[in-house]
């Protein structure tokens, strides 16, 4: 996988911008079937020999929906990406700007490797299972469990990743390691709650209509002269 997307500028903006004080960890039980999760996460990324930290939150609403905010150290929002469907928004609501790409873009710019909403879905919560009679959701992966069922570690192509702990006596992955061709790093769950009922407008992209639509070169300079 060939990627040309400067990642860590992304991730150093944030990282100027995120406190230190971390949130409490209260993990909830994974239900038996998936279909929302909202919470906290921490990441550390490492490209080229430069590391960069953030910490955002995170609302998926399945098979279709997410969003995704890194927030400064009042838990305010710095820049934000709205999955909807297959097209997704990296949006810049200080500077009234925002970027469209498709959602497996959306994640390479975030971590460095693309993975579709399910996929991010199942590193935050561990819920890695097929449905039954459902067209395989996860092609090309190859998957490790361990003796309680759970999955501990999974490789698609040039991208691995392994789980380093759980959530006492649960399937939820409290931080895994990931591994491609162009980044590594580590992303720590913070908090997470499953299946609770949607903020109404939450996915809403009605703002981006007063917005200007403009280039990644212009969202990346915009971000180099903010850090």
């Amino acid at each position: 996988m060939k990627i040309k997307i400067p990642v860590l500028t992304v991730l150093s903006f944030a990282l100027s911008m995120v406190g230190c004080r971390p949130i409490s960890l209260v993990l909830a039980p994974r239900p038996a079937e998936l279909r929302q999760l909202e919470g906290y996460a921490s990441l550390k990324i490492t490209i080229n020999q430069q590391t960069a930290k953030s910490k955002f939150s995170f609302s998926v609403e399945l098979p279709h929906q997410a969003r995704l905010q890194v927030l400064d150290m009042l838990n305010r929002p710095v820049y934000e990406m709205v999955v909807e469907g297959e097209t997704s928004y990296f949006v810049l609501s200080s500077k009234r700007v925002y970027w469209q790409g498709t959602t497996d873009e959306i994640f390479e710019k975030f971590l460095g490797f693309r993975l579709s909403l399910r996929e991010m879905a199942g590193l935050l919560s561990g819920g890695w299972a097929e449905g039954r009679g459902e067209e395989p959701i996860f092609k090309g992966w190859t998957f490790e469990k361990d003796g309680h069922g759970r999955v501990v570690s999974g490789e698609r192509q040039d991208f691995q990743f392994r789980v380093r702990g759980f959530d006492a006596g649960g399937h939820v992955p409290r931080q895994l390691t990931f591994k491609s061709l162009q980044s590594e790093g580590r992303l720590s769950l913070l908090s997470i709650q499953f299946n609770r009922p949607v903020k109404s407008g939450l996915f809403s992209q009605a703002a981006l209509k007063d917005f200007a639509l403009v280039s990644w070169e212009e969202i990346e300079r915009i971000l180099k002269n903010e850090d």
